[in-house]
């Protein structure tokens, strides 16, 4: 470690020191709630389909999740644990962990060998991973028939690229790894769920095999620009704003608050979320996280338009995606100029007559 990285070590050390007990809690409690929506609840229904028809087919079928940084993967991910928590069962040598799913981050290089020790370690293997890549591989079989898998979500699998491509397609290595995926699909009954950014999509597809075992895909975006209008039942205002509202009434739970400005029964709010974070469910949770501690640090046992004001941070990727609307539209580029007089444009400080001329610039 350098000089360097133990300062940052030093500082974020101490930054988690200045905390207070409640602004830890408020954090941990609002960070740590699961929140589904369309998007999540539609791949969430279609693994749990795939894990089903899996159980009676002997061709099984399995799934692409994907999505940018932020647009919940970790989400879908917690959601499906907390519907399927680890089961114990007593037998009569003793007691067994079976559980239904198993969930692990990958990351580069992914070596076939590479990926059955992070496999194994997710399993909680606590033995050598000094093996062999095929020695591993047989243990992983054994393991994951042992503790009952159904399903294995597979993160940050478009680090594969990685591996490379060449004139004729996959590299010696990518052919490698993605034919050991392919063998343990074969050798086992679980469902496989491999997730990760756009460019996955690609390498999966120009793999004939591949693409046809991963042919459900499903895509988390960010919220939809919310809009006045009802569509299919549910407005995406009410869409996004009845995040933010799950959000908010969890803080409101706890000691410290009583009530909040609703975003659901407010298209206003909701629109002013999408321009303060470009729609990102990650952004949205930080954003409400700020703002409640900024009720709490004033003292106010109600969480208002006025504490996300004053938590509003203007980021780079949501000053990016406004000027790019307002490259196709001249309206919005005008009243963006007016507005912002040489600073960043605060969304809750505009009022409802400007908030709707931007909201129509982005729809539009």
């Amino acid at each position: 470690m350098n000089k360097e990285q133990y300062d940052n070590v030093i500082a974020f050390d101490q930054y988690k020191k200045a905390l207070s007990t409640p602004e830890r809690t408020i954090i941990k409690t609002i960070s740590e709630t699961v929140v589904s929506h369309p998007m999540i609840q539609e791949a969430f229904d279609g693994i749990c389909r795939a894990v089903s028809e899996n159980e009676v087919i002997s061709d099984r079928s399995h799934l692409l999740i994907i999505g940018e940084s932020g647009c919940g993967k970790s989400t879908l991910c917690d959601l499906f644990a907390r519907k399927f928590r680890p089961v114990t069962q007593e037998f009569q040598l003793g007691l067994q962990l079976n559980q239904v799913a198993l969930m692990t981050s990958l990351s580069s290089p992914l070596t076939p060998r590479f990926m059955a020790k992070t496999i194994l370690r997710a399993l909680g293997y606590k033995g050598s991973l000094n093996g062999t890549s095929d020695t591993l591989t047989d243990l992983v079989l054994t393991m994951l028939k042992q503790a009952g898998i159904q399903v294995i979500f597979l993160d940050e699998t478009q680090h594969l690229q990685a591996l490379g491509m060449n004139a004729n397609g996959y590299s010696h290595k990518l052919r490698e790894s993605l034919d050991w995926i392919k063998s343990l699909i074969n050798k086992t009954e679980v469902t496989f769920v491999l997730m990760g950014m756009p460019p996955l999509v690609e390498l999966i597809e120009a793999d004939e095999q591949m693409a046809r075992r991963f042919s459900k895909i499903y895509y988390l975006k960010p919220f939809p620009v919310p809009t006045q209008t009802e569509e299919a039942g549910e407005s995406s205002a009410n869409v996004l704003g009845g995040f933010v509202d799950t959000l908010l009434n969890t803080a409101c739970q706890l000691d410290y608050f009583d009530e909040y400005e609703s975003f659901g029964n407010n298209p206003d709010n909701a629109a002013r979320i999408y321009l303060a974070t470009a729609g990102t469910p990650a952004r949205i949770n930080s954003l409400v996280i700020a703002a409640a501690r900024q009720a709490y640090d004033a003292g106010d046992r109600r969480i208002t338009l006025g504490h996300f004001a004053k938590a509003y941070q203007p980021e780079k990727i949501v000053r990016t995606e406004i000027s790019r609307v307002m490259e196709s539209n001249t309206h919005l580029a005008r009243t963006m100029s007016r507005l912002v007089e040489g600073k960043a444009l605060n969304p809750f400080e505009l009022d409802s007559a400007d908030l709707l001329t931007l909201s129509q610039g982005e729809v539009n």
